[in-house]
């Protein structure tokens, strides 16, 4: 079966988290561009508010890392829209720490936010795209950083790579499901948002290792994409229902090294076999 994609954007409803900056505000923006009324979210309810009037959204203070809040979020758009079509896990944040110093309260909140978001998004609003006659899209935002492994990136990385195993098996069961419902797992490299300052609005629990990381100083300044140029591309990825959305295809090598050590592994295997 498969879907086909989505385009039917004008007068669609779309649910965009992390929405107030950064890549979610692009995608809003693009969205909204395509006639699709846009729904904001961000912890920040001041924020989320100011920037939806800037751009033509509406703004909800939403937890993604608490479930009753992104029930709370699927109860107030359906009461006002009475259906949703588009879901956008993109709610992030992104310090860095070393594997061996994390505690686990580290560990608690960035896959809360990073991993457990998404899937607050997913049991909150899917059934409701599901049962909407006219389809729809999810796009779970993950990372480069879930494709290959990166030093000080752990937490991140682990949470990331299980957005992309999410979405790669969300997307074959909704291909086998219904023509009219898609995933996408999007896979960003360095873009021009506030995620290295994540720690403004962490509420702190205990020890923590987490320091702020600047992307700024790990790639040259050519190299960070716009967020509106992300956004668009994730309106391209809802009408042709592509699994992958990757960007910075000068990265691939780091990808494809993976892939061959992994391959190796296999010839290896083929050995302890005989």
């Amino acid at each position: 079966m498969g879907a086909r994609g989505f385009v039917k954007f004008a007068g669609s409803v779309a649910v965009v988290t992390g929405g107030s900056s950064g890549i979610g505000k692009g995608i809003a923006e693009a969205l909204i561009s395509q006639g699709s009324n846009v729904i904001i979210c961000a912890r920040d309810g001041a924020k989320v508010a100011k920037v939806a009037g800037e751009i033509g959204a509406f703004p909800e203070q939403v937890d993604v890392a608490d479930q009753e809040s992104v029930e709370r979020l699927a109860k107030r758009v359906l009461d006002r829209f009475g259906k949703i079509n588009i879901l956008c896990n993109n709610a992030g944040v992104g310090p860095a720490a070393q594997v061996r110093d994390l505690s686990i309260s580290d560990w608690r909140w960035m896959l809360g936010v990073n991993l457990w978001g998404v899937i607050h998004g997913i049991t909150s609003i899917l059934p409701h795209i599901l049962s909407n006659p006219d389809g729809g899209h999810v796009v779970n935002t993950a990372s480069l950083a879930a494709l290959w492994p990166v030093p000080g990136l752990g937490a991140y990385s682990v949470a990331k790579s299980g957005v992309v195993a999410l979405t790669e098996t969300l997307h074959l069961e909704l291909n086998e499901l219904s023509d009219r419902v898609g995933a996408t797992a999007f896979c960003p490299g360095p873009v021009r948002t506030d995620i290295g300052s994540s720690l403004r609005g962490r509420r702190q629990q205990g020890a923590s290792a987490l320091v702020d990381m600047r992307l700024e100083d790990r790639f040259p300044p050519d190299m960070f994409l716009e967020p509106r140029h992300c956004g668009d591309l994730v309106v391209d990825a809802i009408k042709h229902n592509r699994l992958y959305l990757v960007t910075h295809p000068s990265l691939a090598a780091k990808a494809t090294g993976r892939w061959h050590a992994l391959m190796a592994a296999f010839k290896r295997a083929q050995t302890l076999e005989k």
